[in-house]
Formats: structure tokens, sequence, C-alpha cells
């Protein structure tokens, strides 16, 4: 992803990004936050970056997210670096992890609230054991969880009530 010429953050309206085959170099993480305080959706498939997708100051303003889908990311080890304070994703209702063979789930470490969670997808994350609840949602939340099992898949989705 290269950007020619500068438009200041403010007037960016930015509503929508697809991202594929993304290296660190040109990661979200490498842009000026304030480009995504008008984010929406966000899919990124086949990133090549190691560590957090995001930085902490870039999970700030993801503040009208509403759709998430990381997928084919083979060395991400977090959604969002480790810090102290709590990422707030206000409007996020979809979350799809799937085939991040890196991602983990630490409670000391993951601290993301997603009040208006509706959706939230895990397939092959092998290391990420958060559940639903972990996201502190309001809504009922449709949790799918998609396990290997010997060549087969299966399908652990149920619903739950917070």
């Amino acid at each position: 992803m290269y950007l020619k010429g500068y438009v200041p953050p403010e007037q960016l309206r930015l509503r929508k990004i697809a991202l594929s085959t993304v290296s660190i170099c040109d990661g979200p993480s490498r842009l000026p936050p304030a480009m995504f305080q008008n984010l929406q959706s966000l899919s990124i498939e086949w990133c090549k970056s190691d560590g957090s997708l995001f930085t902490y100051d870039v999970a700030q303003c993801l503040c009208q997210l509403n759709s998430l889908h990381l997928m084919y990311c083979p060395l991400l080890e977090r959604i969002v670096e480790a810090s102290n304070k709590k990422t707030v994703l206000p409007k996020l209702k979809r979350l799809h992890l799937e085939e991040l063979p890196m991602l983990y789930y630490e409670s000391a470490t993951f601290d993301i609230v997603c009040p208006e969670l509706e959706e939230f997808f895990v397939r092959s994350c092998p290391k990420f054991s958060a559940s639903s609840s972990d996201f502190h949602s309001r809504k009922q939340v449709r949790f799918s969880w998609y396990v290997s099992v010997s060549k087969t898949l299966l399908d652990l989705s149920y619903e739950l009530m917070w």
C-alpha cells in the first residue's frame, strides 16, 4: 500500500479497506492513526507482519470500525500491541479470525472491549482461547469456533447472552 500525495487526516473518508499480502513495512500500524477514524470495515489477508497488527494509538482511532476480518496471517501474535490500557472498539459487531496460528490470548495482555459485538468467528487459531464473554459485549453474541479434527471441521457454534 502506497500513499501518493498528502491529504490531512481530518479530510480522509476511509470507510472500507481490504488488504492482501501485507508486509510489516506497509501494514496499518505504519500509517498515521487519524487515518482510521472513519474506517468501518477492515479485511486483511496474507499479512506477513509479526507481533501486533495495530499499535495502541491506531486502535484508539478505530472508533467507527464495525467489521474486522483477519485471515492467513501466519506470524501475527496480537491484534493490538500490549498496553496497560484497555482498547475499546465501541462499534465492532463482527470479528472473524481465520488461520492465525501464532495469535494468542492471555488475559493479562488481551484487553479489547467490544460492547456491540454480535458475531465472533474463529477458525484454526490454536493458541487463541478467548471466548465471546472476554469482549464484554452487551449484545447476544453468535460465537463460531471451528477446530480441525482428523481432517474434518467440527462446528462448535452457539449463542451466548451476556
